[in-house]
């Protein structure tokens, strides 16, 4: 699951702790969107924290960031949460294929390389993870529709097909 919060730094050299354990693709940016951090700070992605850097990252002590991250739900929060149908959280176990769309179709989704930049109408493409990504590959698999942000953390994509 993708989420995005907020984080703000108590001190130079000071520890933070993210609402999630167990997190990945960690990405560090400025409140207003417009720099990336993630240099700036250590990740223990096992217990879900951040520690700054200190002067030299550039994040001043008392300075608020915001961080994406990919984290997996525990299995409390999948009871809580619900699961699918076989009781798992992987919507493709009963056929391992994904859904097809015909003709132009337009989805938000979570799946996506948090560690990319995305520019609104830019190409999409499908990572070796199976995520959609900015990064330019083979496998192109639509555009940018809705770019992620702190208080929408969904990717939109677009496309079309000719039936």
């Amino acid at each position: 699951m993708v989420v995005s919060e907020t984080v703000t730094f108590d001190a130079v050299d000071s520890v933070e702790n993210l609402a999630h354990a167990n997190v990945s693709n960690v990405r560090v940016i400025d409140s207003d969107g417009s720099t990336d951090r993630t240099s700036g700070v250590t990740v223990n992605a096992t217990n879900g924290t951040l520690t700054n850097g200190g002067t030299g990252s550039g994040i001043a002590a008392g300075e608020t960031v915001t961080v994406t991250y990919t984290y997996q739900k525990t299995e409390a929060e999948l009871q809580r949460d619900g699961k699918n149908l076989y009781n798992t959280n992987d919507f493709t176990a009963g056929s391992n294929r994904i859904t097809l769309f015909q003709g132009n179709w337009r989805i938000y989704t979570d799946q996506f390389d948090t560690a990319q930049n995305y520019t609104l109408g830019a190409a999409l493409y499908v990572g070796a993870n199976g995520k959609f990504t900015s990064q330019v590959l083979t496998n192109r698999a639509g555009r940018v529709a809705d770019v992620p942000t702190a208080s929408n953390p969904f990717l939109g994509v677009e496309g079309s097909f000719i039936a």
